[in-house]
């Protein structure tokens, strides 16, 4: 075998013998075999404790085709070792930072997930000062690579979420309401909110393609047109009942929607968009509480239908929030060209395309079914 073949089968450097760079399980084993073999026809008669072997390491190497400081090298880390296994490198540049920086790192990182790596590196420094400082560069890395927990950080886009939400009483009403809301039927849940919409901003799509290079640049509309207000009442089987109004809803729009919906029909179910049993479920827009509110309880009421607010500050517990939000794509895309000639035709084709699969999903995902 050629001298290349050699090398191929076995790297050897000052450090020992190492596995081949490629990492291929079939020329592993041949390195074993081809290392167990070596051993044993040193070992038989050579002496482990003293190292010594009376025979000829060149002519096991030419019957194994491998090199002379090879075979030496693999005889020196059994007899040392007593292992078969090659000696570990060691690196040239081992990290600065120990458990307990890095267990800081994490604990830092999960407090507060938007705290910069400088100031990570300072707080590092501050508790466990280092003769040469420790780089950004090694922040980043340890974020990514060495945290105790095992799990990899990335840098990603911060979900807000309001910390008014996590105050006492606003907790035990939270666990009040899902305990109360989980166990009633999901059909009976009809969930209300509003979203308004205008030009350019539900027209404008934000990425596109350009050359490599070059800006991407599209000429479009920069002024607004005024707001219009869509009210959406979503229930399990999909959207039963919606209007638009012109400008900012206010609790006399929210009177009147409810009045129509009440004399509405399903046109997917055939049935009235609200029915007796029914839980309409709001958020705490101030358009919804004081006098609106008690003129809305009690209309509810004398229809046999339940008012429940959701917990302040929290949106994720109203699937019509997801119901906006594919009526919002769907306009930005599908139905682009529409939504630039027509807003308001254009929120109501929109619509049309939110299914039922759709506000299953919706429900799903929070956790009301």
């Amino acid at each position: 075998m050629c001298e290349e073949a050699a090398i191929d089968l076995i790297n050897v450097d000052e450090c020992g013998v190492d596995l081949l760079s490629n990492g291929d399980h079939a020329e592993a084993s041949i390195y074993k075999l081809t290392v167990d073999e070596i051993v044993t026809v040193i070992h038989s008669g050579g002496n482990i404790i003293t190292q010594e072997y009376p025979g000829n390491f060149s002519a096991i190497a030419k019957q194994f085709s491998v090199h002379d400081s090879t075979v030496k090298n693999i005889w020196s880390n059994y007899c040392e070792n007593k292992t078969l296994d090659p000696k570990k490198k060691k690196g040239g540049n081992p990290s600065k930072l120990h458990d307990g920086d890095l267990e800081l790192i994490e604990t830092l990182t999960r407090i507060r997930p938007t705290i910069s790596l400088n100031k990570l590196k300072d707080d590092v420094e501050l508790y466990d000062p280092k003769p040469d400082g420790v780089s950004i560069s090694a922040i980043s890395r340890a974020l990514k690579q060495r945290m105790p927990s095992g799990l990899q950080y990335s840098r990603k886009k911060v979900n807000k979420v309001a910390i008014e939400r996590f105050t006492p009483v606003n907790m035990v009403y939270t666990q009040m309401f899902i305990n109360y809301l989980h166990s009633k039927d999901p059909l009976k849940l009809k969930f209300f909110d509003e979203a308004g919409l205008k030009l350019p901003h539900h027209g404008t799509r934000y990425y596109g393609h350009a050359p490599v290079g070059e800006r991407c640049i599209e000429l479009a509309r920069y002024h607004q047109t005024p707001n219009i207000t869509l009210n959406l009442l979503a229930g399990l089987e999909g959207v039963v009942y919606a209007n638009t109004v012109k400008g900012a809803a206010s609790t006399v729009h929210l009177l009147q929607f409810f009045g129509e919906a009440a004399q509405a029909g399903n046109v997917i179910t055939q049935r009235p968009a609200l029915e007796y049993g029914d839980i309409v479920v709001m958020d705490n827009c101030p358009t919804h509480h004081y006098d609106g509110e008690e003129v809305l309880t009690e209309f509810l009421n004398e229809i046999g239908i339940e008012l429940v607010y959701t917990p302040t500050y929290s949106p994720d517990f109203n699937p019509a929030e997801f119901v906006f939000g594919k009526i919002r794509t769907e306009m930005r895309y599908a139905l682009w060209e529409l939504t630039n000639r027509n807003l308001v035709l254009s929120v109501y084709e929109a619509i049309d395309k939110v299914t039922e699969q759709d506000t299953i999903g919706f429900f799903r995902a929070t956790s009301y079914i």
